[in-house]
């Protein structure tokens, strides 16, 4: 950009292309020194703003199809079926309260979806086989290497005394061709032949998937325009579920206190609104 190098832009765009180690990446890199050259506060002044990314918010519709559309790979079609027909008895009971708005489905299209999508070890194998990581380390990775996995997969037992977490263990590189035959054994997920699925942890996930079914069936009936609102809360609870082990397992302890206020929130709400009607004499 100063002159100094004399070899063309298009010369060194060439030579990346060539080397196909991360071309888009270099490129940027070399079209942002080039702004730096010339205007170094401009490039400091971007880097190191804290700004974010304004995202377009996803429809309702694209919500649903994009994790029915998971869903088939992560388990099968009749697993996202089960999905869909849920969030549309959701989206029913939605659309018969008049006051114009979708929060709940919503709700219950993101959080339905995030209790279904439990990462167990068969799906642990099925994104560490997948396609999307592949195409990823071509890009980043150049050259002789060799991949190892770091991983605390329960079946192998032994907590750590002092945290209560598996511990994490190298796995050598053949583990991705066990992790290739593993995901094809999907098909036995929640099944009484998933040997993953007998400890404790895997129980409580597919549990929670029940709970969820049964407590959003249950309010489902006695929504209304004043209650609303605590509706979404109790169908956005799985949000406050994070992590694995036994760091998801305390937040799950968590949420059920959050359970427990917004359920008791959401029957005052009712109550008070039958209140307002009181019963006719005789009644």
């Amino acid at each position: 950009q100063k002159g100094l190098f004399p070899i063309s832009l298009r010369a060194v765009e060439r030579a990346i292309e060539l080397n196909g180690v991360s071309v888009e990446m270099n490129k940027e890199s070399i079209y942002w020194g080039r702004v730096a050259a010339i205007d170094i506060k401009k490039v400091e002044a971007l880097a190191y703003s804290d700004f974010t990314e304004v995202k377009e918010e996803e429809s309702l519709q694209s919500i649903i199809n994009d994790r029915s559309k998971f869903l088939i790979s992560y388990q099968n079609i009749k697993y996202s079926n089960k999905y869909k027909e849920f969030v549309n008895k959701v989206i029913d009971f939605d659309n018969s309260i008049q006051n114009n708005r979708d929060d709940l489905s919503v709700a219950a299209a993101k959080y339905y979806f995030k209790l279904m999508s439990y990462k167990d070890e068969y799906e642990v194998a099925r994104l560490h086989t997948g396609q999307e990581i592949k195409e990823y380390l071509n890009d980043k990775l150049d050259g002789n290497y060799k991949i190892e996995y770091s991983l605390a997969p329960p079946v192998f037992g032994g907590r750590n005394k002092n945290t209560g977490k598996y511990p994490k263990r190298k796995l050598p590189s053949f583990t991705y061709y066990i992790f290739n035959i593993l995901k094809w054994f999907k098909f036995v997920r929640g099944t009484p032949f998933d040997i993953f699925g007998l400890s404790k942890h895997r129980k409580l996930e597919r549990k929670l998937i029940h709970e969820y079914e049964l407590m959003l069936s249950e309010i489902l009936s006695s929504i209304n325009i004043d209650n609303y609102d605590v509706a979404v809360k109790i169908a956005s609870l799985p949000e406050h579920i994070k992590g694995y082990d036994v760091v998801k397992e305390s937040s799950i302890e968590k949420s059920k206190i959050l359970k427990e206020k917004y359920l008791n929130e959401f029957t005052g709400n009712t109550i008070n609104i039958v209140n307002k009607y009181p019963k006719a004499a005789g009644e």
